[in-house]
């Protein structure tokens, strides 16, 4: 919870890693809350983590009113499930995202932003 209360009141951050550190579900939720009015994040990388595909829907509908995120590393976990839907229909709306990295085991035809490894 306190990442998230930080992050949506980052006025310096730009890039964050939080890689294998065992983020589940309920903690990227509340990331994903704190970055929906983040205005200075422009990479989040979070590979090798187990956010599931609650958290993964919750990532998406961040992304659906974030405009400043450019880069998200969700390569490396495979909890993403059903979540996966919710992040790629995200882009629909999303103009700022540059690259979007998912395990390969969820690929589908996609945008050209998504990046399957």
């Amino acid at each position: 919870a306190a990442l998230g209360a930080t992050l949506e009141h980052n006025t310096a951050l730009r890039e964050l890693y939080i890689i294998r550190c065992g983020i589940t579900a309920e903690g990227c939720v509340q990331l994903a809350a704190g970055l929906t009015e983040n205005t200075t994040l422009r990479v989040l990388r979070m590979w090798g983590n187990a956010v599931g595909a609650e958290g993964a829907e919750a990532l998406g509908k961040m992304l659906q009113q974030n405009n400043t995120l450019q880069e998200l590393y969700l390569s490396e976990d495979k909890s993403l499930g059903e979540g996966v839907d919710v992040l790629l229909s995200s882009l629909d709306m999303n103009t700022t995202l540059v690259e979007l990295w998912l395990p390969k085991q969820f690929h589908r035809p996609s945008d050209p932003r998504v990046m399957w490894v």
